[in-house]
């Protein structure tokens, strides 16, 4: 059969990276692989698990989570907090800003380790960059170590072990989102597969009590009058910048379109 005259398949710009497969749905002209964030994705040393789910919530409802994890002590006291060994709510981040993204990080003095056998201090980093990429890495090392490194980033000591986690935020609409996520353990436990193994069930239990959460939000956003405005509180500041980035990147790709 001959191909029918005037044929057209629309076409978008697809870039492989650090396993990744980033799409661009806007201006083939205005693809910028420079613009791409960087993610761990999968390597020899990291077997790394993954899963999704989607929710029935805006998508910045779900940026307000990412930025500010001071709900795991609440929302996850039986899942992430234990593995996590830290009480994120005693302490704030330091919280830096940049073009496209904020930067989250801590230290965890006399942590738990994930199996509650040693005390540890944790170093906790993530970022959060545009358009909806959460990276974290998580470093256990000896106590003593966040006074040694006066509570900067370790440097030129080894941790105990790592883990690492990344997620993508994706909207579908503007009330439902797709939620992907990965985790990790790196180092000396990287060949414990069913360590990775209870991780991403515990990871996934604990999403799931994030979309229970996020979508009762979602339920009351509904409720609310368009014209209440939001407020922020101090704690909210991780948030705030990455709403705010937002904003202003998304009211100058309008003012561009409207130019054009």
């Amino acid at each position: 059969m001959d191909n029918p005259p005037a044929r057209c398949v629309r076409t978008y710009p697809v870039l492989e990276k650090d396993a990744w497969l980033w799409i661009w749905m806007g201006d083939k002209e205005k693809a910028d692989a420079a613009l791409i964030p960087n993610a761990f994705g999968f390597a020899p040393d990291r077997p790394m698990r993954t899963g999704h789910m989607d929710y029935d919530a805006h998508y910045q409802l779900i940026h307000d989570n990412l930025c500010d994890l001071s709900h795991v002590d609440f929302v996850h006291a039986t899942t992430l907090r234990p593995i996590s060994g830290a009480h994120w709510s005693e302490t704030a981040p330091r919280i830096t800003s940049a073009d496209r993204g904020i930067r989250l990080e801590r230290w965890f003095e006399s942590a738990d380790s994930p199996d509650g056998s040693a005390v540890v201090d944790t170093w906790n980093s993530y970022e959060f960059a545009v358009p909806g990429v959460f990276i974290m890495r998580s470093g256990r090392f000896p106590p003593g170590t966040a006074a040694k490194c006066n509570y900067a980033a370790p440097t030129g000591v080894v941790p105990i072990n790592e883990t690492v986690e990344q997620q993508a935020v994706t909207p579908i609409s503007d009330r439902r989102t797709a939620y992907f996520f990965g985790t990790a353990v790196v180092g000396d436990n990287a060949p414990l597969t069913p360590d990775v193994n209870r991780r991403i069930e515990v990871v996934k239990a604990a999403f799931t009590e994030d979309r229970e959460m996020i979508e009762a939000q979602q339920r009351i956003w509904d409720l609310t009058p368009a014209g209440d405005e939001m407020l922020f509180l101090p704690q909210d500041k991780g948030p705030f910048l990455m709403r705010k980035l937002l904003a202003r990147l998304i009211a100058s790709e309008a003012a561009a379109s409207a130019a054009n």
